[in-house]
């Protein structure tokens, strides 16, 4: 069984992905922890994710939107300037590049907490979405 591949969504993954983007005046989420449990602890500070975040996570997996390849490798050549680009840059990329850079901030996020939360919050993620509506239509 092979996965999705760079480059192809299918029309009706792309439209259910694009219609994200009528849910982008939603909160992304909270976060929690960071309390004092007594004077030699507190709780490490975690991000709960919204609605609008675990859903959009779910269809991007289910789309086609995360695909299987070395996204920390590419991170290291180069890859990082596009996951990092200003939300306005993302007008622009192909969906190859819209699906590395959501599989690399996606994926990411499992190894550093807030990585998806912050991705939301600074546009970039909208930025994201916005341009799947274009590829969409």
């Amino acid at each position: 069984m092979t996965g999705p591949e760079l480059g192809h969504v299918e029309p009706a993954g792309l439209a259910a992905l694009a219609a994200f983007a009528s849910r982008l005046d939603e909160p992304f989420g909270d976060w929690k922890g960071g309390d004092t449990l007594n004077e030699d602890a507190i709780t490490l500070p975690w991000f709960a994710p919204s609605p609008l975040v675990l859903d959009f996570v779910q269809a991007a997996y289910e789309h086609g939107l995360v695909v299987p390849f070395e996204w920390s490798d590419w991170m290291a050549a180069g890859g990082r300037d596009l996951v990092f680009a200003a939300p306005e840059a993302m007008a622009g990329l192909s969906l190859a590049d819209v699906q590395r850079v959501a599989t690399a901030i996606i994926r990411g996020d499992r190894f550093s907490e807030g990585a998806l939360a912050e991705a939301f919050e600074d546009g970039r993620m909208p930025a994201l979405i916005r341009r799947l509506v274009v590829l969409a239509a």
